[in-house]
Formats: C-alpha cells, structure tokens, sequence
C-alpha cells in the first residue's frame, strides 16, 4: 500500500496532516516541503519552507514560500510519524 497523507487547512499557520493508519499530526508554520513539479521560482527537488498556509474558495491548499502562492500538490511534505 502506498504511504499517503490526507493534508488539511487548519490555519494560516498550521496544517492537519492525517496518515494512512490514522495517525494525525499538526505541522506549524514554516515547515519544510520538498518540490515534485517545477515551479515559477522553484525546481524540482529542492527543499523550501512554507511561510503561511492559503485555503481558496473551493478549499484548494496553498503554499505562501518566498512570498508567491504555490499549490500543495507541487510539494511533498518529509514527515514522519
């Protein structure tokens, strides 16, 4: 089974993060995220921390790092449980 994460809006600076058994954990802002799909400023594999967390009107996760908004789905988060 694949390792994956439900993430949630909790904050401008915290995220809900839910693993696949359950376990929850609160991430606090910043927090490190590791890009997966370029971005305008950002290349693939590099490791940024996320300065506040967005939520748009149709509950879409944001990213506010080096003063841009970034979706979530660019970025993995390294965390462990």
């Amino acid at each position: 089974m694949k390792n994956r994460l439900h993430v949630q809006y909790c904050s401008n600076h915290s995220l809900l993060v839910v693993n696949n058994q359950g376990k929850i954990k609160v991430l606090y802002t910043p927090f490190p995220v590791i890009c997966i799909q370029q971005t305008k400023c950002i290349a693939v594999g590099v490791r940024v921390y996320v300065e506040e967390v967005l939520s748009n009107e149709n509950d879409e996760l944001k990213y506010v790092i080096f003063d841009s908004i970034c979706s979530y789905k660019h970025f993995k988060l390294p965390i462990l449980f």
